[in-house]
């Protein structure tokens, strides 16, 4: 036999005599099939003599598939990789990048060889591989969050198991495929994994960072919410020298509340930087105290106390999060700086300056209720100093003369302390602006 081919259409002659009924020398071609599904051969002889024209042409029909998976693994890696290249190496990192908690990050699948490098699955066409995809949260543990990948959702790691089949598509002569972008709606570190022939392979732990930090609450030690006071004519928030409360969480990349953060086992650096929000009229050495964060419902909890009356401005911030920088190289994450206050006085003494004289037997001053200083005629005017004080017992610095914190005050006389008002009531002047017991209205 004599053969050619053109194109797909090959052409043997044999110049061998055949006596009738006999049989040629037995001819084979070999090709190589480029794609895969139902593929149809036709052979057709023509020779002179020929008494049965009829039977010169037969078919054979098959379907071809791709040849097995030349590979011994697959890797996440950061970028595609290219055929040859060491997994991993310079240009073929393996996944390991961080990114905000509820965006979406790219990890290519790269086919690997038993000598470490990367290997398209099938040099002529593309191939489906067929893998399951899984989630480990390492911390916090536990996640009720499912993630996203290859538009497949994962289980979430509090109930563990993997997705079912994936086809992952490698194109011919590609090493790497890529699927949709992987999304997480939380922060913490966690592990992709991958189930492909009985083997498992991860990424590298990598962090969904918080995207921005905020405070989530602030309530006085009553509960009182935070009004964000601007000015003293507004409300009122927490006594002087009490213990407030303040809840810091994190914000995803869509700006909703990420759910694990304040979970974490892994110490997470969260602190509280305060400054005055009206500074000429808080001209004490006052400063606001904070203790150390700890873990809370939606995030970590912060005592604060401020010893003294005014306004705050608080601003949030966390350092290195899970060990990791933030991005852009930025070791901090600072939030929103937000208004807290008013802070008031905690309590008020009363005395009498100087009483117009002293008590005489025939007055009974001894057998008051309660100690009596002095005496005065009816309608004879006597001075009294009103002093504001922080739940610790120390005078207010910011609450005097050249500020504008203190309000009008009204004195009221009782019988004794704690007991009935007295009726008449004092009258005089109302220039300080305290009142007995607690701060006048507002």
């Amino acid at each position: 036999w004599t053969c050619s081919a053109s194109g797909q259409t090959v052409t043997c002659t044999s110049k061998t005599a055949l006596a009738p009924n006999a049989t040629a020398q037995t001819l084979t071609i070999n090709a190589t099939v480029n794609q895969t599904g139902s593929q149809t051969n036709s052979a057709t002889v023509a020779g002179t003599a020929d008494g049965n024209a009829a039977n010169n042409t037969a078919t054979d029909t098959a379907t071809t598939v791709a040849a097995p998976v030349s590979t011994a693994g697959y890797r996440f890696t950061t970028t595609p990789c290219k055929a040859g290249e060491l997994v991993p190496s310079t240009n073929c990192k393996l996944y390991d990048t961080n990114f905000a908690g509820g965006g979406t990050t790219q990890i290519y699948i790269t086919a690997v060889s038993s000598a470490g490098k990367a290997v398209a699955p099938s040099t002529t066409q593309a191939t489906d591989v067929t893998m399951r995809f899984s989630l480990t949260c390492q911390d916090p543990a536990g996640s009720t969050v499912k993630a996203r990948y290859g538009d497949v959702d994962l289980p979430e790691c509090s109930k563990g198991g993997t997705t079912s089949d994936v086809k992952v598509n490698f194109k011919a002569n590609t090493p790497s495929a890529t699927l949709s972008n992987f999304s997480y709606a939380d922060v913490g570190q966690i592990q992709l994994n991958l189930l492909v022939g009985g083997k498992t392979e991860s990424t590298q732990p990598f962090v969904a960072l918080p995207s921005s930090i905020a405070f989530r609450s602030y309530t006085a030690q009553d509960g009182t919410p935070n009004p964000g006071a601007s000015s003293p004519a507004d409300l009122a928030f927490a006594r002087a020298g009490e213990d407030f409360n303040l809840v810091v969480g994190a914000r995803l990349a869509d700006g909703s509340w990420a759910p694990s953060f304040g979970k974490e086992k892994q110490p997470v650096s969260v602190s509280v930087a305060s400054a005055k929000a009206v500074p000429d009229q808080m001209p004490s050495e006052v400063q606001a105290t904070f203790l150390a964060p700890v873990n809370a419902s939606g995030g970590y909890a912060v005592t604060g106390n401020y010893a003294d009356v005014g306004i705050l401005n608080l601003t949030p911030s966390i350092n290195d999060y899970l060990g990791v920088s933030a991005s852009n190289n930025v070791n901090t994450i600072t939030g929103k700086t937000d208004k807290v206050g008013r802070f008031i006085p905690a309590y008020y003494t009363t005395s009498v300056e100087s009483p117009p004289f002293s008590c005489l037997a025939a007055m009974g001053c001894d057998a008051a209720p309660a100690l009596v200083d002095g005496a005065a005629y009816s309608g004879q005017p006597f001075g009294v100093q009103v002093t504001a004080y922080d739940a610790g017992g120390n005078p207010l610095a910011n609450y005097n003369d050249t500020t504008f914190w203190r309000k009008e005050i009204t004195l009221s006389a009782v019988t004794a302390p704690g007991k009935a008002l007295v009726t008449p009531r004092l009258v005089g002047d109302t220039g300080s602006g305290m009142s007995a017991g607690k701060e006048a209205s507002g």
